[in-house]
């Protein structure tokens, strides 16, 4: 007659088989994980396949962001998409002018990424509920500011590390960690931002007599001094700027840019493929954000905190504390110190900085001054600098 387990030999039976499942439990949890992440990676490079589709169907001339729910829609990722969509979140999908992608895919603690640098999808841990792959800093704008919040980037290289500490605004500066300001939010999932220094100090608005041919060699400077800002995107064709009146007549297009050709002094810009990284602010924007919307081309100057001709040091004391609150738009421009700016600038010819409008005049276009406000001049003038206006995704900065 056989005889059972004693209490003993049970308890050794099931300590051992706690161990054997103590042993194997984290690795088979980690296979299982592993298979997981596989499984969501592949997703990813199913969305790159749906993208490369849609670039194809919608010829994308234009930086755009789409959605899971988009590609769905459009019956482009069919089934793929129902086994996900109880578990997925947010999902950020950018095309650039080029039709090239970048896809950001959050899912449980990790964040999956794709772009047009990495062949692989990346696997990186979810930080403070999004994809953590902007190195730069974002803050947000406070009840008195007039911006719409700082974003510190690195416009040639966004996923470096970047913020106040190693921001560089010394006038002159056109690479590296630096800060913008947020002046709109376009409600497409882009906003329009503006550098807080000048990236040139001196140059013409135009190497011509008159203006009715727009800022050429500004928007020349431009391009040199921004076209190495490869990672954010060309400025969208709806930013392109029409100007006509009795004397202008003319269009810029930013998804083209100017080059110069011939000797100093008798140069020639011409219009050329190759979309612009950034362009200049217009007076339109300026009077907007300053709330004197009725201002047009063909009216008088005004600063900031008066809204009229009436100069800083001649204001109240709250339009001088109005005028402050502007300071970032006319920051570190030589004499800016006694008018109200946080961030005097004691480099020479850097008094001003050039708008993309002209004046009613043949001969004169509009600058945003060091005396804070709108004001203008020849356009031969070379006491004005460039101060470059981006257009970037807001996901590159909401981590």
């Amino acid at each position: 007659m056989k005889k059972g387990f004693t209490l003993i030999e049970m308890l050794g039976i099931i300590s051992v088989l706690a161990i054997v499942l103590l042993v194997t439990f984290p690795i088979l949890n980690a296979a299982l994980k592993d298979m997981k992440e596989d499984k969501n990676a592949s997703f990813v490079e199913t969305i790159g396949i749906s993208v490369e589709t849609y670039v194809g169907l919608y010829d994308i001339t234009d930086p755009t962001t789409i959605t899971i729910q988009d590609l769905y829609d459009l019956d482009l990722l069919k089934g793929n998409y129902s086994s996900l969509n109880a578990n997925y979140k947010e999902t950020l999908i950018s095309i650039d002018q080029d039709g090239e992608m970048t896809i950001e895919l959050r899912l449980g603690d990790k964040c999956y990424i794709k772009t047009p640098e990495t062949d692989d999808v990346v696997i990186e841990p979810l930080s403070l509920g999004s994809c953590d792959t902007f190195g730069g800093t974002y803050v947000a704008r406070t009840a008195n500011d007039t911006h719409g919040g700082i974003v510190y980037m690195n416009p040639a290289n966004i996923s470096a590390t970047c913020n106040s500490t190693s921001a560089i605004s010394t006038p002159g500066t056109k690479t590296g960690c630096m800060k913008f300001y947020i002046i709109k939010d376009n409600g497409n999932g882009t906003v329009d931002m503006i550098l807080d220094h000048n990236t040139t100090t001196s140059v013409k608005w135009s190497g011509a007599t008159t203006n009715e041919n727009g800022p050429r060699e500004a928007l020349y400077q431009l391009y040199e001094d921004t076209k190495d800002w490869s990672s954010i995107q060309s400025v969208p064709s709806s930013k392109n700027y029409t100007v006509s009146t009795t004397n202008q007549n003319y269009t810029i297009n930013y998804t083209k840019h100017i080059a110069r050709n011939g000797q100093a002094g008798s140069y020639t810009y011409t219009e050329v493929n190759g979309a612009s990284k950034a362009r200049l602010i217009t007076t339109e924007e300026i009077a907007t954000l300053a709330g004197k919307e009725n201002w047009t081309l063909g009216s008088t100057n005004y600063y900031f905190g008066s809204l009229d001709t009436t100069v800083y040091q001649s204001q109240s004391g709250p339009q001088k504390a109005r005028q402050t609150t502007y300071a970032w738009l006319f920051d570190y421009l030589s004499g800016c110190g006694d008018r109200g700016c946080t961030q005097n600038s004691t480099v020479s010819n850097n008094e001003s900085y050039w708008t993309a409008s002209p004046t009613t005049t043949t001969t004169n276009a509009w600058r945003i001054t060091y005396d804070g406000g709108v004001d203008n001049d020849t356009i031969s003038s070379t006491t004005y600098g460039i101060r470059p206006v981006i257009t970037v995704n807001k996901n590159v900065y909401t981590n």
